[in-house]
């Protein structure tokens, strides 16, 4: 009887372990679907943001902040490039009116573009 008895006082507790188990089990499959579906979700979400955006908007950003990040563009670009000709222009001629011209040209735009994006609006 002695052995019956363990029998049946260990079936309960192999049940219960085999219940638990199954439960993780479950709730690994569940959590697992959960985040592929969220990151289906998220994937189409940008799928649709990227078309709204076309191949410049992914360059320079949606339509709140597109038109600044276009005059920094600019304005880098053109500081750049008076920069490196002002640098060649006194390396080869050492013509100092002519990089004066380049940057009377030059810094007007530049300072009008940084009040366009330092301004109040």
């Amino acid at each position: 009887m002695d052995q019956e008895n363990k029998y049946i006082e260990s079936e309960p507790a192999q049940l219960q372990i085999a219940k638990q188990e199954h439960e993780r089990e479950t709730q690994k499959e569940d959590h697992t679907f959960q985040l592929q579906m969220q990151q289906q979700q998220h994937d189409h979400e940008n799928g649709l943001k990227d078309k709204d955006l076309g191949w410049l908007g992914k360059f320079f950003g949606g339509e709140g902040i597109s038109s600044k990040n276009i005059t920094a563009f600019i304005c880098g670009i053109l500081l750049f490039g008076v920069i490196t000709f002002s640098i060649v222009i006194y390396c080869h001629d050492n013509n100092t009116t002519l990089i004066g011209q380049l940057w009377d040209y030059a810094i007007p735009i530049i300072t009008l573009s940084l009040g366009y994006l330092f301004g109040k609006n």
